[in-house]
């Protein structure tokens, strides 16, 4: 990933997760829930150089669970589960 700094930005706005998963693996992949802690970890750093806002998108419930039960800190979160 790049850094805000290389890509000659003061800050950065927005930093979206489109889908919680990985192009080429299978649904029931095991290695998806580990992507994905370290993908939201990696947003983490960038708040370091100035990334104002992370958000996920099209992640399942079991998805933000997981990082719910990694990250109690965060600030919102809908979960629509019918």
């Amino acid at each position: 990933m790049k850094s805000i700094k290389s890509l000659d930005l003061d800050y950065l706005d927005l930093y979206l997760i489109h889908w919680p998963g990985t192009k080429g693996m299978k649904p029931e992949d095991s290695r998806h829930p580990e992507r994905r802690k370290q993908s939201w970890a990696a947003m983490e750093n960038l708040f370091t150089e100035g990334l104002k806002h992370m958000h996920i998108y099209y992640f399942t419930c079991v998805s933000v669970s997981e990082l719910f039960d990694l990250y109690r800190d965060l600030n919102q979160c809908q979960k629509l589960c019918i």
